[in-house]
């Protein structure tokens, strides 16, 4: 499916999807808009159809700062290309391969913010979240967490009362 210019409010449609059987292909994004939080609920990028040999890819995008895609679980087939995100922090942190489900896909990723940029900008993976990684930044869009969750989100502990 291609999209072209729309009002960023059309795209909350979006938050409803959690399987693409196809790609998702992010070449466009709305300047006010510094993720791709749309996708919160997406579990499964399938893959049955790709572009190039794609399943994921997002390319030169300057105003997107985090992923957000804290439902993501699985990549069934294709590779992940993200490249050229001049803002883009917390992919690095990322276990890509841990959603892959065949031994022959690829993650190539490469020209976006440098992780030490994010560092000194404070843009790093919450202490709550295990070294899986994040999505984002805040305790809700870790991979994994490194004590307990609620929900969700990520906590320290784990409360009789509030689960």
């Amino acid at each position: 499916m291609v999209i072209g210019a729309l009002d960023p409010e059309r795209l909350n449609v979006f938050r409803t999807v959690r399987e693409i059987t196809g790609f998702l292909n992010i070449q466009s994004w709305p300047e006010n808009m510094t993720d791709l939080g749309v996708f919160s609920n997406l579990a499964t990028i399938g893959g049955r159809s790709l572009y190039s040999g794609i399943s994921l890819l997002i390319l030169k995008q300057r105003w997107i700062s985090s992923l957000q895609f804290q439902s993501l679980d699985e990549i069934s087939a294709g590779n992940v290309y993200i490249t050229n995100n001049s803002r883009l922090c917390f992919y690095n942190t990322v276990n890509w391969t841990s959603l892959f489900r065949t031994s022959n896909q690829k993650v190539l990723i490469r020209n976006n913010r440098a992780p030490s940029e994010c560092t000194q900008q404070r843009m790093v993976c919450d202490r709550l979240c295990s070294e899986d990684g994040c999505w984002g930044p805040g305790p809700d869009q870790c991979l994994s967490c490194r004590y307990f969750s609620r929900g969700r989100s990520c906590v320290p502990s784990c409360n009789l009362y509030d689960g």
